[in-house]
């Protein structure tokens, strides 16, 4: 057994896996770099922890289930006009999570609910905060948890869609005793960016 086996099956003893398996890459590099044993030692700490934390968030993608995985900095705000940059700025620093503030975002089909949900749940995400993506059907009451809400219809018409009065009652208090209700407005963006097979087409017959 070769001494870099034996010290990748020690580090890995010591539960330093991901050290171990990316030692040959670290070795070379110190020695085409004359680091010090100190500088190598740092070296080999510091990619554990870079790797550790990846794969956290790794897997705080996977709880999360989102729909999809489109960015704060994907969303065009220049085309809300109901939110200010401003405002935008301030869900992006969330800051209002540990203030333990639930957000609810309401609009019309295609303004960009569910995008900035995701967003700031992809944000959140890369902080080091715990996300889950959930439909109102999956909802259930987080007492320590900040909740993202998005919907087309204004909280009175929770009611017709739940089909039940007492359970609308009581997400309706648990979520609006301290929540930032945001209104989102304008066209929406799949109707005004969709495209059409028809563009090139000629109608003048």
């Amino acid at each position: 057994m070769s001494s870099i086996t034996k010290l990748q099956d020690t580090l890995k003893s010591v539960r330093l896996g991901e050290a171990a398996n990316h030692l040959p890459v670290l070795l070379e590099k110190a020695g085409a770099n004359d680091d010090t044993y100190a500088t190598f030692l740092m070296d080999v700490m510091k990619y554990e922890q870079k790797r550790r934390e990846e794969k956290k968030i790794e897997k705080h993608f996977k709880w999360a289930t989102f729909p999809f995985r489109k960015t704060l900095d994907e969303f065009d705000i220049s085309e809300q006009q109901s939110m200010s940059k401003r405002q935008f700025n301030q869900l992006k620093e969330l800051l209002w999570i540990e203030q333990l503030y639930n957000l609810i975002l309401l609009g019309p089909p295609g303004v960009g609910k569910t995008h900035l949900a995701v967003g700031i749940g992809i944000q959140a995400i890369n902080q080091g905060f715990k996300v889950i993506f959930s439909s109102m059907g999956e909802l259930v009451h987080y007492n320590n948890a900040c909740i993202i809400l998005t919907s087309n219809k204004a909280p009175k018409e929770w009611g017709e869609l739940l089909g039940d009065p007492a359970i609308t009652t009581a997400i309706l208090d648990r979520l609006v005793h301290r929540s930032e209700i945001i209104h989102l407005s304008g066209e929406s963006y799949r109707m005004k960016h969709r495209s059409s097979i028809f563009e090139q087409e000629s109608v003048s017959n």
